[in-house]
């Protein structure tokens, strides 16, 4: 089975007592108990006299992130969350195969791939592989053997159902981040399409106001400005959308791209507005 390396955002992991030593603080423990299923943890019918069947792991909340659609999620990405105790973690797989704990000055703490449809955190000589499910609300991981629900980016978290809601927009009704593809110059790239095209891409453009960029998303993550030389912050691609973190901006912003064959369009992913082009002036 393939292994793909994958970009941005760090995670510890899970490491088994056969370690010998002290285990360290991960970011995601196989011995986390689980969430709110009566009792506590490890009483689930193994005492004797009790007469309980061990509890059914939860129905995984959402949709199951697969493959490239797994690896396009978890490149670069930067996001916070909790496990069923309460504690929580912030962290970064970047998309050089590292994970970065951000709770605790940004040390890297391992290493993570997507293999086959499942997500793998390596730290030392323990490895953890989790199934990632997605909602409308954020991110659920569930151990891949047991099925058992250990971290969210969703807090508190909770076993609840989730509401009904659809699992795929209708093609007649563009969610706000989708903008109306007949408002969209060219092909809407999309996924791997979309990462291919970025990948150490260097390209010059323009912004409505008639100013000028010149750049580089170099295959490592990094965002080069090609003006001054200097790296300005990181670059990912989640689903159907590139993201940038600049060097000192809050929080990072997302675009949908497309291309015709004049050159690629930039649309910001919340709004749908126009932004940027490599073809200068901007079309109309």
């Amino acid at each position: 089975m393939k292994i793909l390396s994958i970009t941005a955002l760090s995670m510890a992991l899970a490491l088994t007592a056969c370690a010998g030593g002290p285990k360290s603080d991960p970011v995601f423990r196989d011995d986390a108990p689980p969430v709110n299923q009566g009792g506590t943890a490890g009483n689930t019918g193994s005492n004797t006299g009790g007469g309980q069947q061990p509890a059914e792991p939860p129905k995984p909340k959402g949709s199951k992130l697969q493959g490239q659609a797994l690896y396009n999620q978890m490149s670069g990405y930067s996001y916070k969350g909790c496990y069923p105790d309460g504690s929580t973690f912030a962290e970064t797989t970047l998309a050089d195969g590292q994970v970065r704990d951000d709770m605790n000055g940004g040390g890297i703490v391992g290493s993570w791939n997507v293999s086959g449809d499942t997500l793998c955190y390596k730290q030392g000589e323990g490895a953890t592989c989790v199934n990632v499910y997605k909602n409308s609300k954020g991110l659920h991981f569930y151990m891949k053997d047991s099925g058992q629900y250990i971290a969210s980016t969703v807090c508190p978290m909770s076993n609840e159902p989730d509401p009904v809601e659809p699992d795929h927009p209708q093609p007649d009704q563009p969610t706000p981040d989708q903008p109306n593809q007949g408002q969209m110059i060219g092909t809407q790239l999309k996924g791997q399409s979309l990462y291919s095209q970025m990948s150490g891409l260097s390209y010059a453009g323009c912004y409505p106001d008639g100013s000028e960029f010149s750049e580089t998303t170099l295959a490592d993550g990094r965002i080069r400005d090609d003006k001054s030389g200097n790296i300005s912050g990181q670059w990912s691609v989640s689903g159907d959308q590139l993201c940038y973190a600049n060097e000192g901006a809050d929080k990072p912003f997302c675009v949908l791209v497309s291309k015709d064959r004049r050159g690629l369009h930039f649309y910001f992913a919340e709004t749908g507005q126009y932004v940027a082009s490599t073809v200068c002036p901007m079309p109309k």
